[in-house]
């Protein structure tokens, strides 16, 4: 008998940090587990048994997420594990539809999950809109200048009320960085140890940038780069300069558009971007109704055609009256249309995040277009998909 339930304190959530620990081999350490403890004080965890024994398990994190200046909820999956013994028997997409329809009844109005394979998590609705940045270059591809202001080693106690805001500022300009909370710095984004919070000054006293960076076998990470001035950039990048008797390599990780390679003395740097994150709409009638246009003045009705297997609630037709950039959505076919669109679920997650075009949608087959497809470009909004964390 196969049952799916949630995994509370006590011996369930041991045997869900045995399988995390098996499955993705990191040993579980004294100071390993209360990292994991601590991470999961926020999480659900769910897991399905075979009779009595404990076969898989997947947690849902509740988040909220940035579209512009708009914040949306999610649920973002992590440790999806099984035992070897139990694989391939369908328990993973079990506990993926279980928890479907659990964060629907939470109100996550999307999903984002880290796949470790693509295609399997596309049959689940599921596609990729996000990318993961990073460049590699030597302190020597760095100009030197001298920037007023200064550079100080901070702590995150001390000063977390602006690094939240130099955060927020940026997250705000894009699609997808995650509205991060007190606990989520903590406990996800500085848990490791060894980090260094590097923050820019002007001549003001005021921040205007930062970095987390660390040494690690020989090489200096830049694990973020925030800056919000040419002043700042040029402060930070002075201070990875700084290491050119420590280090031959430094590698950053950017923002999917920031252009700043541009401006390096030798800009002929590593560069590599990589498929990152997956997404999901959970909930198709909510995320239409608080999407964020970008068509704000005019009147338009937009006829959708959903096909998702896996939640119901989102399969069909649907309708969506825009008027001045506010939404009025509806089941079925209302009134005539002025444009059309037909695809799967996995079509207009990628479509409405902005991951991809309509025109190279329409390309690959995606989706279907009866009427103005310019009307589809001017209402989709049009922040860059960026992520900078890992769950």
């Amino acid at each position: 008998m196969v049952r799916i339930e949630q995994c509370t304190e006590g011996h369930l959530s041991e045997e869900t940090l045995q399988l995390d620990s098996y499955a993705f081999q990191v040993p579980l350490t004294a100071e390993r587990r209360e990292v994991t403890d601590k991470q999961l004080e926020i999480e659900n965890i769910y897991g399905l048994f075979n009779e009595d024994s404990l076969a898989a398990k997947l947690n849902v994190i509740p988040l909220h997420l940035y579209l512009g200046g708009d914040i949306i909820p999610f649920g973002g999956i992590a440790s999806v594990a099984t035992w070897p013994e139990y694989r391939r028997k369908g328990y993973v997409a079990k506990l993926l539809q279980h928890a479907l329809k659990e964060m629907h009844s939470n109100g996550m109005v999307l999903s984002l999950l880290h796949p470790f394979n693509i295609g399997f998590y596309r049959k689940f609705g599921w596609e990729l809109t996000l990318e993961k940045r990073m460049i590699c270059l030597s302190p020597n591809h760095i100009p030197s200048v001298k920037p007023s202001g200064y550079i100080k080693q901070v702590t995150y106690e001390g000063n977390k009320q602006e690094l939240h805001y130099l955060y927020v500022q940026k997250a705000k300009q894009y699609g997808q960085m995650i509205n991060r909370t007190e606990f989520w710095w903590k406990h996800r984004i500085l848990s490791d140890k060894e980090l260094r919070i590097i923050v820019s000054y002007n001549d003001d006293r005021q921040s205007d940038g930062y970095m987390l960076t660390k040494i690690k076998e020989g090489q200096l990470c830049i694990e973020e780069f925030i800056y919000t001035t040419n002043e700042a950039w040029q402060r930070l990048m002075m201070w990875v300069k700084n290491h050119d008797s420590m280090v031959d390599k430094v590698k950053m990780l950017l923002l999917p558009d920031d252009p700043f390679v541009f401006y390096l003395n030798n800009p002929h740097v590593e560069e590599q971007r990589q498929a990152y994150f997956m997404t999901r709409i959970v909930d198709l009638y909510e995320f239409l109704r608080i999407y964020p246009y970008a068509l704000t003045t005019g009147e338009y009705t937009i006829h959708l055609h959903v096909q998702d297997e896996y939640a119901y609630w989102n399969d069909g037709k649907w309708t969506i009256h825009l008027q001045n950039g506010k939404a009025q959505v509806e089941k079925g076919w209302q009134a005539k249309a002025d444009v059309a669109l037909s695809g799967n679920i996995n079509t207009f997650a990628a479509l409405l995040l902005n991951s991809q075009s309509v025109e190279h949608l329409q390309q690959f087959g995606y989706v279907q277009v009866d009427g103005d497809v310019r009307i589809v470009k001017q209402f989709i909004c049009n922040r860059t998909p960026a992520l900078l964390d890992f769950f």
